[in-house]
């Protein structure tokens, strides 16, 4: 199942999402010069369809994709995925390490539309805590 999650940038809303860990191929150590690419994120282009079927679909017409840099606990091989995030003991160790994940950035009245819609996503489609 897919998670997804968003954050405000600005007055836009970044909206964006994580294939289950068991859909992506295992995170490699490739090693850039700026932050990594998240290595189980959804593409921008595949957020459209999910984020279609919710309310009006504004949200799918009219998002701007693009990269967001996020801080996300994890170690150097990957971001800790958000359900295991979730199920972490309280306390538990972990390191913020930047990644860029590609996201849909939607003006305010579209992230209103949206947001008035979470309580009921589309089959596959689960949303994080930072948008409920």
């Amino acid at each position: 199942m897919r998670v997804l999650h968003g954050v405000w940038v600005g007055d836009a809303l970044a909206v964006w999402g994580e294939e289950p860990r068991s859909a992506t191929a295992p995170p490699g150590r490739e090693r850039t010069d700026g932050p990594r690419r998240h290595p189980f994120a959804v593409a921008a282009a595949d957020l459209r369809e999910p984020l279609g079927a919710l309310g009006d679909g504004r949200a799918a017409a009219e998002g701007t994709a693009d990269d967001l840099l996020l801080a996300l606990p994890g170690d150097d091989r990957a971001p800790s995925h958000s359900v295991e995030a979730a199920d972490a003991p309280e306390g538990a160790p972990g390191r913020l390490l930047p990644w860029r994940v590609p996201a849909l950035f939607l003006s305010t009245r579209t992230a209103e539309s949206l947001l008035a819609t979470l309580d009921t996503p589309p089959d596959g489609l689960s949303v994080g805590p930072a948008l409920v």
